[in-house]
């Protein structure tokens, strides 16, 4: 028995071949952008770290420690780096 192309029997989407490349390449660029992006968020979140650690010491410093008024900032870099 021979198969022909009406005998397939297996679901399947016909589409044109330009549409299939540009959609690979669309995909290809987005893959690029992702790599990018996980290869930045580490540094960031490293700089960030760093920046509200400095931040927070300063504020702890026996300088400021009678300042009541700056409660609310300490607060607030405690909440964003926890």
């Amino acid at each position: 028995m021979s198969s022909s192309p009406s005998d397939n029997t297996e679901p399947g989407v016909r589409l044109p071949v330009m549409l299939v490349a540009e959609l690979q390449d669309s995909l290809l660029v987005v893959v690029h952008d992702l790599a990018r992006l996980d290869n930045l968020l580490p540094h960031t979140k490293d700089n960030l770290m760093q920046r509200f650690t400095a931040a927070s010491a300063d504020l702890a410093s026996p300088a400021l420690a009678g300042m009541p008024e700056l409660d609310g900032v300490r607060n607030a870099l405690n909440a964003a780096v926890t």
